[in-house]
């Protein structure tokens, strides 16, 4: 059977046009949607709570959504947001986002972002692919370096990355503090 080019391409009913050429081909049968479940449930609350059932409908999503909530609410005292700790780091610093997200070698903004990438991990548990896409788009690995220096830093050590017989070590050099 030949069927128009005008009829093949309807905007309206292209996904069941779709689904029926898949079948004839595959000689499977469409897929219907599953049966909601929430309906019994739905039906139970009417009678106990005599109301109608679009009113315990919207009532159940409600009560879903304040779950919800209270769950995302819990989370988020859990953890202290990105966006408040990159806040808190630039103000310590004198820096602003777009300093930080740039592409300047700054020591100053190289402390801050590396500041940045520490707490993030530490106090978050950010994974370092998230802080990279926050700081300017920058690889996982840049992350885990800075996160290192920043720990090295604190433990008064320097971390230098030196080419021994054609592949680069890492050397942590212990610092002398000065007076």
């Amino acid at each position: 059977m030949i069927v128009p080019a005008q009829q093949q391409f309807d905007p309206a009913n292209y996904k069941a046009f779709y689904a029926g050429v898949r079948a004839r081909l595959t000689g499977a049968k469409p897929k219907t949607k599953p049966p909601v479940v929430m309906t019994a449930y739905i039906d139970h609350l009417v009678e106990a709570a005599h109301l109608n059932r679009e009113e315990m409908y919207l009532w159940s999503i409600v009560n879903a959504l304040a779950e919800r909530e209270r769950e995302e609410a819990a989370f988020m005292r859990a953890k202290p947001k990105l966006f408040d700790i990159f806040r808190e780091v630039c103000m310590k610093h004198g820096v602003t986002r777009a300093e930080i997200a740039g592409d300047c070698r700054n020591h100053k903004l190289t402390k801050a972002r590396r500041e940045y990438c520490w707490r993030a991990v530490k106090e978050n548990g950010s994974s370092l692919g998230q802080i990279g896409r926050l700081i300017g788009n920058r690889d996982h690995t840049t992350v885990l370096w800075a996160f290192r220096q920043y720990e090295a830093g604190l433990s008064g050590n320097k971390i230098v990355r030196r080419t021994v017989n054609g592949k680069y070590e890492r050397h942590i050099i212990p610092q002398e503090p000065t007076p």
